[in-house]
């Protein structure tokens, strides 16, 4: 009888237990591995839910989403429901993203997606910078034409007393006095009704708490720096301010309250100054400058408005014999006609008509004879009649050119201008203890967890989440 030998059976045995135990060790790695997914799945849940406590008359008023930081963790640890038996040990908020981060691009940030969806105006037409240039290519052209043909020249001193060309000169003289007319006067039915509103109190644009600081978060708020490294959307923040702000040709908007720091925001972006005359009045003098300039320019290439103004600037100065100084005094009758034609411009855009950026001769409401006997009436008069023109395809309006500029100024002060009257007007309409400094639009969370180990060991999970709006 052979005798029975139990090797094989102990070390079937033996391996049994190590892959027992293998597998053991295995299912308990996926499980703490599953429990941290599922930690960080609550986490995002626990901080998507605080953040919809957001202040809603910022988001109703302005379309910005923010959030006060008060009680924050305790919303997020209310929120937070962990499962697969994990066990909350503590939660820290390691740090705050506040909108004046990243020199404030943390409000584009916001701006970029409420805008979108939104069609951007172009508010250069195809083939205007040619166009532009082409024609200030060809005044300076003559300028140089002229400055060759002889020195420099000065008018004879005893011009007036010289009866040749004595009423032409006069003609000319009144053009140069239209300059010193305050242009509220000239474009405005009633310049004493408009706004008397000033900034009270408050620091200057730029300083004190309203300035934006440079201060980046050292965590990596992702949905934040893969904006941050994309360009900002200019375009989009142009238009945000046009929905989001007053004019003085657009006195309320629909989803916000009347009461407000000022009445006319977007001039106050632009120019920046203490009150709503100031900036009305300085903006309608950048405006004036710059419709001055293209009307010139568009004038100047008419061969028939330049032969007008040269044959009266003939009579007004030929008898001195010098070229130059008659070529001189045609130019300044054109700039003075572009000048009158841009007030009736302005005077068109205030009552919400449109004005192209680059006229056509059509568009033109003075006559060489009319621009001679200039005054307010005329500028009713022909602003009443372009007024009841439509259908420009190039035509801008009001906020279109107003937005044209500030796509010049520096996007830190325009910026700071914004927050500074979103901050105001929430606390005017709202609540006076609100403040957008303090108001939180991201956050970084460490979180740590006790998962209860099955083998005799608990483990200890840390998971972090980066959240912003």
């Amino acid at each position: 009888m052979k005798r029975l030998r139990g090797e094989i059976t102990v070390f079937l045995t033996c391996m049994i237990f190590i892959f027992l135990g293998f597998f053991a060790v295995l299912i308990e790695g996926i499980r703490v591995q599953n429990a941290k997914a599922s930690g960080e799945r609550a986490l995002n849940l626990g901080l998507s839910s605080a953040f919809t406590k957001y202040y809603s008359p910022l988001w109703e008023e302005y379309h910005l989403f923010g959030r006060a930081k008060e009680g924050l963790e305790e919303d997020v640890k209310n929120y937070l429901i962990p499962e697969y038996g994990l066990l909350l040990k503590e939660l820290e908020v390691e740090e705050i993203v506040w909108g004046i981060d990243y020199e404030g691009k943390i409000f584009l940030h916001q701006v970029q997606a409420y805008e979108k969806y939104q069609i951007v105006k172009e508010a250069f037409h195809k083939g205007f910078s040619e166009s532009f240039t082409k024609a200030a290519e060809e005044v300076a052209g003559e300028y140089s034409q002229d400055a060759a043909t002889g020195e420099s020249v000065a008018p004879p001193e005893n011009l007036e007393e010289i009866e040749e060309g004595r009423e032409e000169r006069r003609k000319m003289k009144g053009l140069k006095e239209l300059w010193s007319r305050n242009i509220l006067e000239m474009v405005l039915d009633n310049p004493s009704k408009v706004s008397k509103k000033k900034l009270s109190g408050g620091p200057a644009v730029g300083e004190g708490r309203y300035s934006l600081s440079s201060t980046s978060p050292q965590k990596n708020l992702s949905q934040v720096k893969q904006f941050l490294r994309e360009q900002v959307a200019e375009q989009a923040e142009l238009l945000y301010y046009q929905e989001h702000f007053k004019s003085y040709c657009k006195k309320s908007i629909s989803f916000q309250k009347e009461e407000s720091l000022l009445d006319y925001e977007l001039e106050y972006l632009l120019e920046g100054k203490g009150s709503d005359r100031d900036n009305l009045e300085a903006w309608l003098r950048r405006l004036v400058l710059t419709r001055t300039t293209l009307n010139y320019l568009v004038i100047n290439q008419d061969n028939t408005k330049r032969q007008a103004a040269y044959e009266m600037a003939f009579v007004a100065l030929g008898f001195t014999g010098l070229e130059p100084l008659v070529r001189a005094g045609q130019q300044f009758i054109l700039l003075g006609w572009g000048y009158e034609e841009a007030l009736i411009d302005a005077r068109v855009l205030l009552q919400g008509g449109q004005v192209s950026l680059w006229k056509g001769k059509q568009e033109f409401s003075l006559s060489f004879g009319e621009i001679f006997t200039f005054s307010e009436a005329v500028v009713r008069e022909k602003a009443a009649k372009r007024s009841s023109i439509t259908g420009l395809s190039l035509g801008m309006n009001y906020e279109e050119y107003i937005s044209l500029f500030l796509g010049f100024k520096k996007e830190e002060k325009r910026r700071m201008a914004a927050w500074y009257l979103i901050d105001e007007n929430i606390k005017l309409r709202y609540d006076k203890r609100f403040s957008l400094q303090d108001t939180v639009f991201g956050t970084h969370i460490r979180v740590n967890y006790m998962l209860p180990g099955k083998l005799g060991k608990d483990w200890s999970l840390e998971v972090e989440r980066h959240y912003s709006y």
